[in-house]
């Protein structure tokens, strides 16, 4: 699966950036990952024209569990869907054509920085599970 994980193009603390490095490295081994840096939402939406899925995370949307996003990127995989766009923080835009989910880690707002490294996390769990492998919990 290619993933691209979008994020607003801000001041990043080097404890993130690393932090998102350290899970870009880790996910190489299961798929092809990039974190693309966006400045505004015309920017964002033109960049996701032709997704087929479109995933926007941030404390509005569904809450699921580790083993629920394992099984739907499972899923999608099986399906046939080899591309996935990933936005944290960012409200879906008014002209974005297609469908899209929106998803949740927490109900908390978190700055975009950290989100970014929690969804890396996050799908970095996901691949272990769904390769049966250990990771610490």
């Amino acid at each position: 699966m290619n993933i691209k994980l979008f994020i607003r193009a801000n001041k990043t603390e080097k404890y993130y950036e690393k932090a998102r490095k350290e899970y870009e490295k880790r996910l190489k081994r299961y798929c092809k990952i990039s974190v693309r840096e966006y400045k505004n939402k015309g920017r964002l939406t033109k960049e996701l024209q032709g997704e087929k899925c479109v995933i926007f995370v941030d404390e509005t949307g569904e809450q699921i569990s580790s083993e629920k996003l394992a099984e739907k990127i499972s899923r999608a995989e099986v399906g046939g869907i080899s591309s996935a766009a990933v936005v944290v923080g960012a409200p879906v835009p008014e002209d974005l054509s297609g469908e899209h989910l929106r998803m949740s880690v927490s109900r908390m707002s978190l700055s975009e920085n950290l989100l970014a490294a929690v969804v890396l996390e996050q799908i970095y769990r996901a691949y272990k599970i769904i390769n049966g492998e250990t990771y610490h919990k």
